[in-house]
């Protein structure tokens, strides 16, 4: 998918391009699972259909025109979407978004079978549909009649269902945002528990601490629907590591340095969790009152996912560095035995220090190394380095080991040439020091001066 009116050459996947993929990915045993994303977050498909339909009504075939469109033209609905758009929503009473949608399914399905990696599960979205979308829709007002829907809250399960159905008749299982299995009953957004039992794989990442849904992966699991815990809060690898400004990265979600990952307890997520989104320390009490997950729910509790937003990265040593080594520490929390330290109603805090500087110790000296080789090496984030005044000398640390440290004293930037960093430094206040990280690959940490 492109953003903006004229595709340019390899902005864009082509069939072939997926192929391709899909053959290279299960070469590796991986599973790729696309998402078409509805009904929100649909503009370019909208747009598009908008366009073979005026095309085909000017021709005088309406019933072609007609085929794939996907909205109402009458509609007047007011809405503004998360990223500022006011056509971007599929419209749920017309049989063409149905057919539309089934239409690419069986596209998908074909391509997964030319490159011999059978479709199983498709992923149709559901996220961040924006509130007022429908409302003064003569189609929606049309069809809340016939269907006897008095709310238009009740427009959205019907079309969850109805798409769900879609995939199920063709053999696929449907995953989706958390909203999927959610309603708004009046008060905003809860746990649907109609569709709890329709075989619907929900990937919660919504639970940002203060935000009032931190439970909300737990909640859904106990209704009984499949989760997936892709926790913002640790695992969205587009957050920022630290303040520092030349750290890339959002910053919505807190920061997300890689404790931060691995401190993420899936199964008893409130053990460790004493700050809020903006690192001010929460109440003793915070979870009290909040759901935890029950056996029903962790039957139903399907692992975890790490997510990475690709608006603001460019190329590929921006995505290597966002997206390593954090994901080594969400496979360490998804795949590793439970640790001690993650059971309990109380944190074992040196039990958890012991385990995340074993972490550490294996993820600087001997994974990462690992990165440097294979595939030619991947750029992963070089650690930054920490600088302290100490009786008079420069102390100075890497925030995570393995890694040699390069310093000047003349405001230069340091290199490979300058002197290593190997014991305290007698500090002169006349002069500024500048260290950094320097890999034997060249890659550059972020320099710390002081």
């Amino acid at each position: 998918m492109v953003s903006g009116a004229v595709a340019k050459d390899k902005q864009y996947l082509t069939a072939q391009d997926y192929i391709d993929i899909l053959r290279y990915a299960a070469a590796r045993h991986i599973e790729v699972i696309p998402e078409i994303e509805t009904p929100g977050h649909a503009r370019a498909a909208i747009k598009s259909m908008e366009a073979r339909y005026n095309k085909l009504k000017k021709a005088g075939n309406l019933k072609a025109a007609e085929e794939y469109l996907l909205h109402d033209p009458a509609d007047q609905s007011v809405y503004n979407s998360a990223q500022n758009w006011n056509d971007n929503v599929l419209n749920p009473a017309l049989p063409s978004v149905y057919h539309f949608l089934s239409k690419v399914i069986d596209e998908i399905k074909s391509m997964h079978e030319q490159a011999g990696v059978p479709l199983t599960m498709i992923d149709l979205g559901g996220d961040e549909t924006p509130a007022g979308a429908w409302e003064k829709s003569p189609l929606i007002a049309a069809f809340m009649k016939e269907n006897n829907i008095t709310s238009i809250y009740d427009v959205w399960p019907y079309y969850i269902n109805k798409i769900n159905e879609i995939c199920q008749s063709k053999g696929l299982t449907m995953s989706g945002w958390e909203e999927m299995g959610m309603k708004n009953f009046g008060k905003g957004m809860d746990v649907n528990p109609a569709l709890a039992d329709h075989k619907i794989n929900l990937n919660v990442w919504n639970n940002l601490i203060g935000g009032g849904q931190e439970d909300l992966a737990y909640r859904l699991a106990n209704a009984g629907y499949k989760v997936v815990f892709t926790s913002a809060y640790n695992n969205y690898l587009d957050m920022t590591w630290d303040h520092n400004f030349a750290e890339p990265g959002h910053s919505w979600v807190g920061l997300v340095d890689i404790n931060k990952t691995y401190s993420f307890a899936p199964e008893n997520y409130f053990l460790n969790i004493f700050k809020d989104n903006a690192g001010n320390d929460l109440p003793q009490d915070f979870a009290k009152n909040k759901v935890h997950l029950t056996a029903k729910g962790k039957a139903n509790f399907l692992g975890v996912k790490a997510g990475l937003w690709s608006e603001k990265i460019n190329n590929d040593t921006r995505l290597e560095e966002m997206i390593f080594p954090r994901l080594l520490a969400v496979a360490d929390r998804g795949w590793a035995a439970e640790q001690s330290w993650e059971k309990g109603d109380s944190f074992d805090a040196q039990a958890y220090q012991k385990s995340y500087a074993g972490f550490m110790q294996k993820l600087g000296n001997d994974e990462l190394k690992k990165l440097d080789k294979l595939n030619q090496g991947y750029h992963y984030r070089v650690p930054a380095v920490g600088v302290k005044l100490v009786d008079g000398k420069l102390v100075a640390n890497a925030d995570y080991p393995g890694f040699k440290i390069y310093y000047t004293e003349d405001n230069t930037e340091p290199s490979l040439k300058s002197k290593e960093f190997k014991e305290a430094i007698p500090f002169h206040n006349k002069s500024t020091y500048k260290f950094r990280v320097i890999t034997p690959n060249g890659d550059l940490g972020i320099i710390s001066s002081f």
